[in-house]
């Protein structure tokens, strides 16, 4: 049984936080840009998986997010400010990234092909941003 069945079985519920979904920050998009080679347009749209990401947080699950994702998250996390107040003001705590953890974690959580799973639960159709299950990532010894 996969993990996204496990927490369906338990009747979690993705819980998307709107005002994460609205935050905009052009800084980040432009790190994107220039640092990791994405045209302004796919770097938009990555930012804005990166928060939808964000934004299923408080779903009470913990969750792995796919290779792009965590690269947008890294991006961001890297302006500590606009992070700390993006998480201030949209969940009214810091969301922490904890490479890892999962492995330690006791409560409901994702691997990354359940978390696309939760994520289009959610959502409906997914960018490409969330294709790359098997790419590691924090979650999965990457980083």
């Amino acid at each position: 049984m996969s993990s996204f069945q496990q927490v369906r079985g338990a009747d979690f519920k993705p819980v998307v936080n709107d005002a994460a979904l609205q935050y905009h920050n052009d800084s980040v998009v432009a790190r994107l840009v220039e640092h990791d080679g994405l045209t302004p347009d796919e770097a938009r749209v990555l930012f804005k998986d990166t928060l939808k990401f964000l934004a299923l947080t408080d779903s009470g699950v913990k969750l792995a997010p796919p290779a792009k994702i965590d690269l947008g998250w890294h991006n961001f996390i890297l302006h500590t400010r606009d992070y700390a107040d993006f998480c201030q003001q949209c969940f009214g705590h810091f969301i922490h990234h904890e490479p890892g953890s999962g492995l330690t974690y006791t409560g409901p959580k994702l691997d990354v092909e359940g978390t696309v799973a939760f994520a289009k639960k959610a959502y409906g159709e997914l960018s490409s941003n969330w294709d790359n299950t098997r790419g590691l990532t924090c979650g999965s010894n990457g980083c």
